[in-house]
């Protein structure tokens, strides 16, 4: 079994967590070189698998009936308590700017 990144979140909330700072770093990749090989092929992949993860990972979070669980998707979404701890959240290649 694979140690969890983010212990205090449950491994649902880990999901979209780490789904949403790898498309992030996906957007940014794109922003900053629109027309790249390799980060089309990394795009497909995530599509291809951990994308529909997070999607049903986050409709599960959304079916929760509380204002607690709102709450928890607005923080796991917004990423901000969980960005500086994630090599996903600043993606570099070499050879690539970093800004």
């Amino acid at each position: 079994m694979t140690a969890r990144r983010f212990p205090e979140l449950s491994a649902t909330e880990e999901t979209v967590a780490l789904a949403r700072l790898r498309v992030e770093g996906l957007a940014e990749a794109l922003h900053t070189e629109p027309i790249d090989r390799v980060t089309y092929a990394e795009l497909a992949e995530y599509l291809d698998g951990p994308g529909w993860r997070a999607c049903d990972a986050l409709d599960e979070l959304r079916a929760l009936p509380t204002a607690a669980a709102i709450s928890r998707i607005a923080d796991v979404l917004a990423g901000t308590k969980y960005a500086e701890s994630s090599p996903d959240s600043a993606r570099t290649r070499p050879g690539r700017p970093t800004s």
